[in-house]
């Protein structure tokens, strides 16, 4: 028996609209484990988008001066979080060496500039994992470009996680600097 997707799909549209049902987020071929991360970080929004912006050498050596690490990539994705075709804030996501391995994680941007979250997609490292917690990554929110970000300044590190807090402390710093070249430009 041979289905006619664009049937089914049609059929269920019809469906959620008659019983007045909310359709789920628009995704724009996002991987399904940046998904995952842009739904906790932008629960309300109703579709992400993703663009990606090219960067001068000018606002890579500054970016590099800002933030003391080489931004070696001309290239910065960002993804673009809406309800009701209104931006209210942007993701980005990065992987940062720890002690023993590699960090991957999501910072979430409000229009503003300010970090409105953070969030640790993979930690496999067996000593560090602290760097999970809602305490450490809370100390980010509200803070922006004109945050120093830095571990002993306006982030306090975690006992046991002085190596992958200071890691996950830069690169969300790198990620704010990257952002405000993307958006408010340098």
């Amino acid at each position: 028996m041979k289905i006619n997707l664009n049937l089914v799909l049609s059929v269920l549209l019809g469906v959620v609209c008659f019983y007045g049902l909310t359709p789920p987020p628009v995704f724009s071929g996002i991987s399904p484990d940046k998904i995952r991360a842009l739904q906790a970080g932008f629960p309300e929004a109703d579709s992400f988008s993703r663009k990606v912006f090219r960067l001068k050498d000018n606002q890579k050596e500054e970016i590099t001066r800002a933030t003391g690490q080489k931004i070696t990539s001309s290239f910065v994705t960002v993804y673009i979080a809406q309800k009701d075709n209104q931006t209210f804030g942007y993701g980005l996501f990065d992987s940062t060496r720890g002690k023993s391995s590699l960090i991957k994680y999501f910072v979430g941007i409000k229009p503003d500039g300010q970090i409105l979250t953070v969030e640790v997609i993979e930690y496999q490292g067996e000593k560090g994992a602290s760097i999970c917690r809602k305490k450490f990554k809370q100390q980010f929110a509200g803070k922006g470009i004109t945050s120093r970000l830095r571990i002993g300044d306006d982030i306090d590190a975690m006992s046991g996680a002085t190596i992958s807090s200071r890691a996950l402390t830069n690169g969300v710093r790198k990620l704010v600097h990257l952002w405000h070249a993307a958006f408010a430009g340098l």
